[in-house]
């Protein structure tokens, strides 16, 4: 495990690279991951990560990234959505949904202890 002054000097470097690429989107609208991910893998190279996955988990990492940003805007969109069918919908209708939505999600929960 490195040291906390080389984690500390990595968390600087990904801060940077994280500054740059917001700069660089805002400024000519690359994406942020065409920056992150060469970061990320240069990154994951001084930290002994193997070759063999460092790339993957370079476009993993900036992907996780890129859909925990986009939760809120989704949420704008979908929002809205819901409550528009939820107002057409009765209590009794409301009920039986999330009844479903329950069952099948507890469902999945068991099933996957079970494998």
């Amino acid at each position: 495990m490195p040291a906390v002054s080389e984690l500390f000097l990595f968390a600087l470097m990904l801060a940077a690279a994280g500054a740059v690429a917001d700069l660089l989107a805002g400024l000519i609208g690359i994406g942020g991951g065409a920056i992150l991910v060469p970061v990320f893998y240069q990154v994951f190279g001084w930290l002994d990560v193997p070759e063999v996955v460092r790339m993957h988990l370079s476009v993993g990492t900036s992907l996780a990234i890129i859909a925990v940003v986009l939760i809120i805007p989704l949420t704008m969109y979908i929002a809205p959505i819901g409550a528009r069918l939820a107002h057409r919908m009765s209590k009794r209708q409301l009920e039986i949904g999330f009844g479903i939505f329950l069952i099948v999600t507890g469902a999945r929960f068991l099933i996957r202890i079970y494998e």
